[in-house]
């Protein structure tokens, strides 16, 4: 598998990772508990082994999207962990409760169906013994979520503004500086297909790569020719030059020439549509 490829169904590989590393801790440590059972000449008493296990570690893949939300927003670096880390704290505070929270919901629904019924103990003693777990869950994630991040930003490389062209009064960006593996590649914005909004980032698409520039995308399209590139969604700004078809009816989308589909919202209509008249052999689909 090539690294566009997976770049392409990037979404789709992190859900399964997630979801089968987290399902198989929760077998590894239900196992572990039977067997610790069955040791002490005990019943084995595998459903309930399983149930209290994977509903404490399933319910952590509803806390993951909002973490990694967090993770990035925060951007914690070299020159901010100083403050930015104390951010960590209420984080993990709210992040710990929401799970104990949720999984003793979970059990609390379960049991009756084993024909037990679920307490959670006492309450002061029950959350600290929870948040003591909770906390080396919370710190794995973290530090997964950033070395993960790590290793994608450096087998992608990461875009800046390299140098800029005088027209019509206005300065636009005109080439891009990506650094990838310790080396130095420059792009032409004329060869950006579009650019995607990505949280704190932007995603340079340029074929079959994807760039990301730690830059929001109403800045970066201050940045750029508006005759060339133009604001279609509030994720999306697209390469006019680049589009193939337009869909002015029913789901709002550009066609462009390498067969990706952009969305487009009716406020950005007027914009492309007046962007679009410089086009006239584009193809607009009913």
């Amino acid at each position: 598998m090539t690294l566009a490829t997976y770049l392409r169904h990037r979404t789709l590989y992190e859900c399964l990772a997630v979801v089968l590393l987290t399902l198989l801790f929760g077998v590894v440590s239900a196992t572990s508990i039977i067997i610790e059972h069955i040791r002490e000449g005990e019943p084995s008493h595998w459903q309930r082994a399983f149930s209290t296990e994977l509903s404490a570690t399933l319910t952590v893949i509803l806390l993951v999207p909002p973490l990694v939300w967090f993770v990035n927003r925060l951007n914690l670096g070299w020159t901010n962990f100083r403050w930015r880390v104390l951010w960590h704290i209420p984080a993990f505070i709210c992040f710990s409760l929401a799970h104990i929270g949720l999984f003793v919901s979970v059990r609390k629904m379960l049991w009756p169906l084993a024909n037990e019924s679920y307490t959670f103990g006492p309450l002061f003693l029950g959350l600290l013994y929870e948040m003591r777990k909770g906390l080396l869950i919370y710190i794995g994630l973290v530090l997964t979520i950033q070395a993960y991040q790590f290793i994608i930003d450096r087998l992608q490389g990461e875009a800046g503004v390299l140098g800029s062209e005088h027209d019509d009064a206005q300065t636009y960006s005109r080439q891009f500086l990506v650094k990838m593996l310790n080396k130095q590649y420059l792009i032409k914005a004329d060869n950006i297909q579009w650019i995607q909004s990505a949280s704190n980032y932007v995603l340079l698409h340029c074929g079959d790569r994807s760039y990301p520039m730690r830059q929001t995308l109403s800045g970066l399209a201050a940045q750029l020719d508006t005759a060339q590139f133009v604001r279609v969604h509030r994720t999306a700004v697209v390469n006019i030059s680049r589009v193939r078809s337009f869909q002015d009816s029913g789901d709002l989308k550009l066609d462009l020439l390498d067969g990706t589909s952009v969305p487009v919202s009716k406020s950005c209509l007027p914009a492309l549509k007046q962007a679009l008249t410089s086009r006239p052999a584009l193809v607009s689909q009913p």
